[in-house]
């Protein structure tokens, strides 16, 4: 405890059963108009091996409560609490944990692939990375979201667009206590290399230009990815397979739209 300090609030988080929970991050919360806002004060407080946490800092006003955190848990939060409070206790329920494999070919290999989540009926994503396990092969492991029923999408990390979107898939947590395990999904054969160049009328490299790259509505992978071209009006994709579309855009004007061949990986397009 630093010199000048106070007790704000002390106590022990615990899981469904009552037993006691480590590493829990407790933090307190202060009601504004707009909700419960996190305080800063100046360090993180976590529970030890019994589960205990004890908070403390300078002065302070206000209405608070407590919020308890813990990656593989429900969020649990106290009643409004007066400061200096004690022996609070805080119960955590343990979230849905799944699993899964996935084949890909070398297309797809050595690239940063994440899954991400998406509750039925809310907007919030959650990701996790799918880690190369051995050749063609990837798995999903870790992952702890809420019980409910999600919508799934597999993504290219860092890349602008939905880039290996698949049909969206039902995942529903029948219980927490053990791992819901995904069928193995298989990737392989859905993408190919694409190097388009672009020409503007009078047969010219159009350099430094936006392409969207994007999929027939229907089509069995969604798929959309915006990239620019080089010195030289080409750009590359990693694209799936069967016709898609583009659309060049210059200084924010759409310019011309143009379509792709499906089976053909150097293309020329213009307007």
């Amino acid at each position: 405890t630093m010199v000048g300090d106070r007790m704000i609030a002390s106590g022990v988080v615990k899981d469904g059963q009552g037993h006691p929970l480590e590493d829990v991050h407790v933090q307190l919360e202060l009601l504004r108009k707009s909700g419960f806002w996190a305080i800063d004060l100046g360090r993180r407080f976590t529970t030890d091996q019994n589960g205990q946490f004890a908070l403390t800092g300078g002065k302070l006003q206000g209405i608070f409560h407590l919020k308890a955190s813990r990656f593989d848990h429900e969020d649990a939060f106290s009643s409004h609490i007066e400061l200096g409070s004690t022996n609070i206790e805080l119960r955590m329920e343990r979230k849905g944990e799944i699993s899964g494999d996935f084949l890909v070919d070398s297309i797809l290999e050595g690239r940063n692939l994440i899954a991400l989540f998406r509750e039925r009926g809310k907007q919030e994503e959650i990701d996790f990375p799918l880690r190369a396990i051995g050749p063609g092969k990837l798995k999903l492991d870790g992952a702890f979201l809420v019980p409910g029923i999600y919508d799934f999408i597999v993504v290219e990390n860092n890349v602008i667009g939905r880039l290996l979107r698949i049909k969206s898939m039902r995942i529903p947590f029948r219980s927490a206590q053990k791992p819901d395990s995904l069928a193995p999904l298989d990737l392989r054969g859905l993408y190919r290399s694409l190097e388009l160049t672009v020409l503007d009328k009078d047969k010219k490299p159009l350099d430094h230009v936006l392409i969207e790259l994007f999929s027939p509505e229907g089509a069995a992978v969604s798929y959309r990815q915006v990239k620019g071209t080089d010195d030289s009006g080409r750009v590359s994709f990693l694209a799936p397979r069967g016709p898609l579309s583009a659309v060049v855009t210059i200084n924010e004007t759409t310019n011309f739209q143009a379509t792709v061949e499906p089976n053909v990986s150097k293309q020329v397009i213009g307007p």
